[in-house]
């Protein structure tokens, strides 16, 4: 999945009212200077001549085009073949972030790690995706993806087989880093996120079906509650994810749902025992799309609106210990103006056994300021425990 939490902390009424203003000014000087036209990714705007608009409702959010385009391997309909360059393979992005943050009433700026991703389709069958983090003020250096795909058709229907590093949630609005906000949601953290593993998949029309086969977890990065980071050593394929999910009509509707299961082993995490833990997670999502008012341009709406909703079910067996279960849910709303701004509301909330329930409230506007500039504001409010925290990000990208 791209976003980034910070410390949740309660802020007095005077530093709320000093965020407003600052978001105020930002969101006024983006609207202010903005271009007429932004382009896609970079490197698909170099290759392919799209507008970001077509693939993205807000980056990295995907429009129906935009995720036929990632499961047919980056490849538009068509088979037109592409001069295979580092030009239009390659994006360069870094990030640039103001926290105001209490309790403690922490206010700051950060620059968060640079990074460059490679995407490409490699002739009619192959597509590859490597992208690598340089070290910066939040995380050292790592490869964050780095998978080869083989396609059986290049569009249509079609078996995929992707082996290497990648997020085993291929979504089209709940998983696969398609977030926008900034803070996720409190249940993406009870799924593991990027593993190194193979997928199957078969694509037909609007059905996605994967099943994967990956290392599982790192023990040392998992909570009460089961979530973690990805083994890149030690235990070997232990875990398996089964996804499925439905494209309903034109714009945008989906359905879907997902079942993960996980070994840990010598346990230690859950309940806190000495023998090998077990999760499982089960999750049903869906979105409903519409257009409130037609564009000029075909698949870019002047006005549209997105309700996202999820909920997430686990259950962790600490071997010959007690068990424990988790529960999460989602319902965001998105308002959306010509895939160049949008205004998003969401509520969450997430417990687990011996886990204090967590419920919070987040507020986000995004604008794509031209071809290299996304900002995004948000106001996060926790009401279990107290806490708010106010974020400005400016994300740069060629």
């Amino acid at each position: 999945m791209g976003s980034q939490r910070v410390a949740l902390m309660m802020r007095p009424i005077t530093a709320v009212i000093r965020s407003i203003l600052i978001g105020t000014v930002l969101i006024t000087m983006a609207l202010l200077f903005s271009p007429q036209r932004a382009e896609a990714m970079p490197m698909f705007a170099r290759k392919y001549h799209l507008k970001c608009e077509q693939c993205h409702t807000i980056m990295p959010r995907l429009t129906n085009f935009g995720y036929a385009f990632y499961r047919a391997g980056f490849r538009l309909p068509g088979h037109k073949k592409y001069p295979l360059t580092f030009s239009n393979s390659a994006s360069l992005m870094t990030e640039m972030m103001f926290t105001n943050s209490n309790p403690a009433g922490n206010t700051g700026f950060d620059m968060s790690d640079t990074e460059i991703q490679v995407l490409t389709a490699i002739g009619e069958h192959f597509s590859t995706h490597l992208h690598y983090v340089f070290p910066g003020s939040t995380n050292g250096a790592e490869i964050h993806q780095a998978w080869v795909q083989y396609n059986t058709a290049p569009t249509g229907a079609f078996w995929s087989f992707r082996a290497g590093q990648f997020s085993p949630i291929i979504g089209f609005r709940f998983g696969g880093d398609r977030n926008w906000t900034i803070t996720d949601a409190q249940l993406y953290g009870t799924l593991p996120g990027q593993e190194r593993g193979v997928d199957v998949g078969y694509t037909d029309k609007g059905l996605t079906t994967h099943l994967s086969w990956l290392n599982g977890v790192d023990a040392s990065a998992v909570d009460a509650i089961g979530s973690g980071r990805q083994a890149l050593s030690g235990h070997r394929a232990q875990d398996y994810m089964l996804q499925s999910e439905y494209e309903i009509g034109k714009l945008g509707s989906s359905i879907g749902g997902l079942y993960y299961h996980g070994v840990i082993p010598g346990g230690g995490v859950y309940p806190y025992t000495t023998t090998s833990d077990i999760f499982n997670r089960s999750a049903i999502y869906g979105n409903w799309a519409t257009v409130l008012k037609s564009g000029s341009t075909p698949g870019i709406p002047d006005l549209s609106l997105d309700i996202n909703g999820g909920a997430l079910w686990g259950h962790d067996d600490g071997g010959s210990g007690p068990t424990g279960n988790t529960y999460g849910s989602l319902l965001e709303l998105d308002l959306n103006y010509k895939h160049r701004s949008a205004l998003a509301m969401r509520y969450d909330n997430l417990n687990g056994t011996g886990q204090p329930t967590i419920e919070e409230y987040t507020f986000d506007a995004a604008h794509l300021i031209n071809n290299h500039v996304l900002l995004r504001l948000e106001y996060n409010k926790i009401r279990k425990p107290s806490a708010d925290q106010f974020t400005a990000d400016l994300w740069f990208f060629y």
